[in-house]
């Protein structure tokens, strides 16, 4: 069994919560996917409630050195994601709540 959570098992957990068939529930998680993706790609930060944020930040171009002979080379400039933990998010997952969880079950059938 695997220890981690992939897109698919999203899609049956969305499916199985509010009743949606597989097709409608990967949709949906594309949709998110599709957003937040999109939000980064134009810059912006994307912050979930009480999980945490995701930014993108610029990583300049600079001198690098070749592993495999020693060479220095220019490593080209890229944006990668950074991810910062909201505290509300680690204490869930730490034991230190009182919370079970990060939200209320939304009503079947409001997504």
């Amino acid at each position: 069994m695997s220890d981690k959570t992939s897109k698919r098992h999203l899609i049956k957990a969305l499916a199985d919560a509010e009743g949606l068939s597989q097709a409608k529930a990967e949709r949906m998680v594309n949709v998110v996917i599709e957003a937040i993706t999109s939000a980064l790609r134009d810059g912006k930060s994307v912050a979930i409630s009480n999980v945490g944020t995701l930014r993108p930040h610029e990583i300049a171009e600079r001198l690098a050195r070749d592993p495999r002979n020693g060479d220095t080379v220019i490593a080209e400039a890229v944006t990668v994601v950074r991810w910062r933990t909201s505290p509300t998010f680690i204490d869930v997952l730490s034991g230190r709540s009182e919370r079970s969880s990060l939200s209320t079950k939304a009503p079947k059938g409001s997504l």
